[in-house]
């Protein structure tokens, strides 16, 4: 096993990337989400064996549409992230207004200093002091 491990969800939708050496998981998200997906996805990432020991998250939401989630699953989201994954640091790379704005929403919905929402990649990769890995684009 190399560095990363490179993991594809069932959902087309999602890329993954387990990098051990940087503790992080990369996670790359496109096209539209559907109500259900964005918690139940992030549940399916930490079932995997690979997530274990990972102390950091980014993940890409560049190309995503979250404009279908109601605010019910993004409360759920805060709920479980506050309760579940209090210890990861995760960003979030949001640069539309809708995007921002909902995961703003996710940030103070879980209550917790080590979620940050960015506007650029460079933020977040600087924030959690990470580098993207080459391949992740692809």
């Amino acid at each position: 096993m190399g560095k990363l491990q490179p993991y594809r969800s069932k959902n087309v939708a999602t890329k993954i990337m387990f990098d051990k050496n940087q503790d992080t998981v990369f996670i790359k998200r496109t096209g539209h989400i559907k109500p259900g997906e964005m918690l139940d996805g992030f549940k399916k990432i930490e079932s995997n064996p690979f997530f274990g020991g990972m102390k950091k998250a980014l993940a890409d939401a560049t190309a995503a549409d979250f404009s279908d989630i109601p605010t019910e699953e993004f409360e759920a989201y805060g709920s479980y992230c506050g309760t579940r994954l209090k210890n990861i640091k995760i960003a979030t790379v949001a640069p539309s207004d809708l995007s921002f704005g909902l995961g703003r929403m996710f940030t103070m919905l879980s209550n917790l200093e080590t979620i940050l929402v960015a506007r650029t990649m460079e933020e977040a990769l600087s924030w959690l002091n990470v580098t993207l890995p080459e391949d992740f684009d692809d």
